[in-house]
């Protein structure tokens, strides 16, 4: 309950802070495709409404299905997609010829279909599934590596306007997370079977900024079809916000508190409850041919009545 409680107290601070901000102008409107995602959930296509906006590719009318006649409201609309990725994988002694059978080769298959419903300007429901297969993966395959048919994703979004030019999105649901570098908070995108949260989400943008706060707990992925659950022994909560800079391209600074809590943590020292906190900051961006991405925080916490320092 308590952690529950810092995680709501965050979502309401958060709300208050950018409420209070004052709004800007509108962006100009979307004359092109956004760019592919791994989260998927913030590709935006609603500019299809406009059919000079549109190319005739083929892909357009996936992307753009109005569910209302003519005269309905334009933001009442469907955007489906589909994912596959076929992988292959093969390790010379990899375990440095510590095993009878050192070598080491197997086949990942991954399909992740998703459907994204608009119901008007403030109501939003997002599915996507993943059928994650292992072939090859010895002695046997693990939740990382094989999720025969499973919920992703499954979230549903309210916006509420905070003035104009601006509005306070909170977000409930099972979803993938993605912040920064990825160096604390991912989606495992690169193994077989992302790594999915069940929780909430407030977030707002006004101007160049972006604030988020969240409270969740991590997904333990199960082989099986529809057998994974919520792992309540584990939970994160975090203020995250992003400001974006005007020089150099995608060029921004983060500013960030992190909360991680287990209840069953496991280090050689032991096994016991392990509460960490998490401060930071990183730059990012780029400018002609150089790219840079500068992170730096500071970790507080115990771990089993000792503490933590790093």
């Amino acid at each position: 309950m308590q952690r529950v409680l810092v995680g709501l107290w965050v979502l309401a601070v958060t709300a208050f802070a950018i409420s209070a901000a004052q709004a800007h102008a509108a962006k100009e409107p979307q004359s092109q495709p956004p760019p592919l995602s791994t989260t998927r959930y913030g590709e935006d296509y609603a500019y299809l409404h406009d059919p000079a906006a549109r190319t005739g590719a083929w892909w357009e009318p996936f992307k753009y299905l109005p569910l209302t006649g003519t005269n309905g409201i334009r933001e009442v609309y469907l955007t489906t997609g589909l994912e596959l990725r076929a992988r292959y994988e093969h390790y010379n002694n990899n375990l440095w010829g510590g095993a009878s059978e050192p070598d080491d080769g197997y086949l990942w298959l991954r399909a992740m279909p998703l459907a994204d419903l608009h119901l008007g300007s403030r109501v939003r429901l997002f599915g996507q599934l993943i059928a994650a297969f292992a072939d090859g993966v010895e002695p046997v395959e693990s939740p990382v590596d094989e999720d025969r048919l499973d919920l992703l994703q499954g979230f549903a979004d309210l916006r509420l306007p905070l003035g104009t030019g601006t509005a306070f999105t909170l977000r409930g649901g099972r979803q993938l997370l993605s912040y920064g570098s990825e160096r604390l908070i991912g989606l495992r995108y690169g193994p077989n079977v992302l790594r999915a949260f069940d929780g909430i989400k407030g977030f707002v943008e006004v101007g160049e900024w972006r604030a988020d706060a969240f409270y969740f707990c991590p997904v333990a992925a199960d082989v099986g079809e529809f057998d994974d659950e919520t792992d309540n022994t584990q939970a994160v909560w975090s203020l995250y916000a992003t400001h974006t800079l005007p020089f150099g391209k995608k060029t921004g600074v983060d500013l960030y508190y992190i909360g991680y809590d287990n209840d069953r943590a496991a280090f050689n020292q032991g096994n016991g409850n392990e509460r960490r906190h998490t401060v930071g900051t990183r730059f990012f961006g780029q400018a002609g041919v150089w790219e840079w991405n500068w992170e730096a925080f500071y970790q507080f916490g115990d771990f089993d009545g000792g503490n933590i320092r790093a």
